[in-house]
């Protein structure tokens, strides 16, 4: 099977998933993933609908910032970032996905021109990535 065989394939059981469960924010999510490529605006609109589903779920949230800053959709992706930051309970160096929020973050205000939240954010960012042994394979880790 094509590798175009096999994302139509896909893409059609992630639209069924969406379509059985309208409350799945991570099928949205992934069915987003699917179909930036060819479609970016259906994307953009699959992301903003997940993250209004996962209110309070960062990793839903960073998720779909990370997809949206890739689509260039960045005031919502700025916007989701900060909701994301807010949703993380307790300690936000124990969500594991803390380092590639800030890391995030940092480039979306960087581009708002706020130099000094920018640099602390990324330098952040850095020094938890550093610490923990992780590194920037956001999209790789959540697809496995």
């Amino acid at each position: 099977m094509g590798k175009a065989e096999r994302f139509s394939e896909e893409e059609l059981l992630l639209r069924e998933v969406v379509a059985d469960f309208p409350d799945d924010a991570d099928a949205r999510v992934r069915l987003a993933a699917l179909v930036a490529g060819d479609r970016p605006a259906e994307a953009g609109r699959l992301l903003r609908a997940a993250a209004e589903l996962a209110v309070d779920d960062p990793l839903i949230l960073t998720r779909c910032v990370s997809h949206m800053f890739d689509l260039e959709e960045l005031e919502d992706a700025l916007r989701y970032a900060v909701r994301a930051r807010e949703s993380i309970v307790g300690d936000a160096t124990d969500f594991v996905y803390f380092p590639q929020l800030l890391h995030l973050y940092g480039r979306l205000v960087d581009r708002h021109g706020w130099d000094t939240e920018a640099e602390e954010a990324l330098t952040l960012a850095f020094e938890l990535e550093r610490l923990s042994g992780s590194s920037w394979n956001f999209g790789g880790d959540l697809l496995d």
